[in-house]
């Protein structure tokens, strides 16, 4: 989850990992919110975050 949303973010690896916080559908990093979505494929995990802006939860 934390690797889909660095890499949501667009900086990947030069963002420390622990600077995202982990919530059960969603995440945020330095004031911005991620939904993710995780999904189970022949025996593989997918995981996917989107951005969205904190006042009205609309996409970014």
């Amino acid at each position: 989850m934390i690797e889909a949303v660095l890499k949501a973010d667009g900086r990947g690896l030069r963002v420390p990992p622990g600077a995202v916080r982990v919530g059960l559908l969603r995440a945020w990093l330095e004031g911005r919110r991620y939904r993710v979505r995780s999904l189970r494929s022949a025996g593989c995990v997918v995981t996917v975050a989107r951005g969205q802006r904190e006042s009205d939860g609309s996409a970014v």
